[in-house]
């Protein structure tokens, strides 16, 4: 069963050593719970690409984190197709 993921987030305080649940806003963009995604952290920001939604739903997304406003941004324009990301880059 592949039913039970979690939409949670959590951060690492590596002072104290403790972790801590995020709590947000869900009147903002909310996405979609996923498993086996990538993700990286530049700056400020939280970048999570693509995952598993359900066994027959793989996800092709790019949703960014951002610690200091402390809420998602959805990287589409609702005019787009679900599958366009032919290419994906971080500039550091």
């Amino acid at each position: 069963d592949d039913s039970g993921k979690l939409s949670d987030m959590w951060e690492f305080d590596m002072t104290k050593k403790t972790w801590r649940e995020i709590e947000r806003n869900w009147s903002d963009f909310k996405p979609l719970p996923r498993s086996g995604h990538t993700s990286c952290v530049v700056d400020d920001n939280l970048f999570i690409f693509g995952g598993i939604f359900e066994l027959t739903k793989e996800l092709n997304d790019l949703i960014v984190f951002s610690f200091k406003e402390q809420k998602f941004f959805n990287t589409r324009s609702p005019d787009e197709e679900k599958d366009e990301f032919a290419e994906l880059g971080v500039k550091y």
